[in-house]
């Protein structure tokens, strides 16, 4: 992984900035392609750099058929659609931490 840090001084301010630059930086999707959802989990990125999806979707649907996923099989729109269901349906603290309940 290949990373430049530069300063940068405000002229008029004084004030100094540092900007770290990733060479290796991959952005990433604000949605989920298979779900739609929202990607807010910390392991979001991860999944999406390995299979192009949330990690909800990809625990749920590709880890289990890793090699039909790369070779191309996406889950069904009434299977998508029970698994967004099933994610409306979990109570928020399931996705907050105690301090947010």
């Amino acid at each position: 992984m290949e990373k430049m840090q530069k300063s940068i001084t405000d002229e008029e301010t004084g004030d100094r900035y540092f900007l770290i630059i990733d060479d290796d930086f991959i952005r990433g999707e604000f949605f989920c392609p298979i779900c739609e959802f929202i990607m807010n989990q910390m392991s979001d990125p991860d999944f999406y750099q390995e299979f192009g999806c949330c990690s909800s979707c990809g625990m749920k649907f590709a880890q289990s058929r890793r090699d039909e996923w790369k070779n191309g099989w996406r889950p069904s729109k009434k299977q998508i659609d029970e698994h967004k269901m099933f994610i409306e349906s979990q109570p928020l603290g399931l996705f907050l931490g105690d301090e947010h309940n």
